[in-house]
């Protein structure tokens, strides 16, 4: 039995990236010092560990969630910001020893190479790309507009309610 301890730092959130070990997805916890965790056990000597972010702000009802954690969250006052629009694409072809022992390191600030590795074992990059969605930066700077332009009609409501009692 062959296990991959694979440990992922450089994240604000644990949600904000996705990891797969021969196409399935696996649950990790973060530890203490911020970095994600994963344990996975299996008998195969090869595996193929895919690191990937996805935005809500790139499906296809994002607009819906959009409006509902807008309004929920009392016009935006306690919605996490979105993740700006950075995204990872990255495969990693891994040959197993009976503990194995996998860093990734992810790089924030750059588009090009995503993700670094310290490793035990042999690894061999597919993919390993950062990546800009123009389409959720948009869709981002949009919102950004929308709640600032409800918040200017909050205040003049208020505005407008409060001359009016006097």
């Amino acid at each position: 039995m062959n296990t991959v301890n694979l440990r992922i730092s450089g994240l604000q959130n644990a949600s904000d990236v996705e990891v797969f070990v021969d196409g399935e997805a696996v649950a990790g916890k973060k530890n203490q010092f911020g970095s994600y965790e994963v344990r996975y056990q299996t008998e195969k000597q090869n595996v193929e560990i895919a690191l990937r972010n996805n935005s809500e702000l790139d499906g296809r009802f994002w607009w819906f969630f959009a409006l509902i954690s807008f309004l929920v969250s009392v016009f935006g006052i306690f919605n996490p910001r979105y993740a700006k629009a950075q995204f990872l694409d990255c495969r990693f072809d891994v040959d197993l020893k009976e503990n194995s022992d996998i860093r990734f390191t992810v790089n924030k600030v750059s588009t090009g190479r995503a993700v670094e590795t310290q490793t035990n074992c042999n690894i061999r990059e597919i993919v390993n790309q950062s990546f800009e969605n123009k389409k959720v930066k948009r869709r981002r700077t949009l919102l950004t507009v929308i709640k600032i332009l409800s918040w200017i009609a909050v205040a003049v409501v208020a505005a407008f309610v409060i001359s009016k009692k006097l």
